[in-house]
């Protein structure tokens, strides 16, 4: 069975026991990843959901982004279907936003969210989307690099939500085809820590939200697992029911 770093999953669980607010993502995400669960494997295209949460009450919720999810759909097209330079693409086109709306007067560090509730704050941005998944050996990795995942024969086929908080946090949530759910939440070590094109790509998001004040990772030079030991790609649709 593919799985989570355990070290990250158990610390992860301790933080959510100490802090309301780490609690709180938590179930959010979760929501996230039950909502497509509940559709059915395969019948969902990727998704963009903002997350917001009120200081006050660490109440914490995230809410399908209409229009962001369209960009990344119209990107995504735009690179002959490649969702990752989607995702990167999307993260240029809200960093310009950010700066044409800086010329316009905005100041740098203020949030281009407005919330129908003025208690709540905008907390990042969170992907999600079904891909095939490999486990992290010498012969998996020469797979991804050839671009070869989906006809590995130890592919399987897994759903991932991953969230780019404004306070540097990266959260997974993943499901493999048939295995229960998990969680886990990762710091970098340093600013300058590799990451995979998804988190890359959030994190910009997350920051052009807030006026690039949020820590973004350098993109490994090459395919590193997003997950803690996960090795991903798009996926082209499901081969069998959960």
């Amino acid at each position: 069975m593919m799985t989570l770093d355990a070290d990250l999953v158990e610390a992860t669980e301790e933080v959510c026991q100490r802090e309301h607010l780490a609690a709180r993502t938590r179930l959010a995400l979760l929501r996230v990843e039950r909502e497509a669960h509940r559709a059915g494997w395969g019948t969902r295209p990727p998704t963009l959901w903002r997350v917001e949460y009120d200081p006050g009450r660490h109440y914490v919720h995230g809410k399908f982004s209409y229009n962001n999810t369209g960009l990344l759909m119209a990107t995504t097209a735009q690179c002959d279907g490649d969702l990752t330079e989607g995702l990167m693409r999307t993260a240029l086109c809200m960093e310009i936003a950010r700066e044409q709306l800086g010329e316009a007067g905005l100041p740098r560090h203020e949030d281009m969210f407005e919330s129908d509730h003025p208690d709540e704050r905008f907390y990042g941005w969170a992907f999600c989307s079904e891909a095939y998944a490999l486990p992290p050996t010498a012969d998996a990795m020469a797979a991804a690099r050839a671009g070869r995942i989906s006809e590995h024969p130890d592919r399987l086929l897994a759903r991932m939500v991953t969230f780019a908080a404004r306070d540097g946090l990266t959260w997974w949530v993943v499901r493999v085809q048939g295995e229960p759910v998990q969680v886990a939440m990762w710091r970098p070590e340093s600013d300058k820590a590799p990451t995979g094109v998804v988190g890359h790509a959030l994190a910009r998001m997350t920051g052009a939200m807030v006026g690039n004040v949020v820590p973004v990772p350098p993109l490994a030079p090459v395919a590193v697992p997003d997950a803690g030991g996960w090795i991903s790609g798009a996926c082209d649709g499901p081969e069998a029911e959960a």
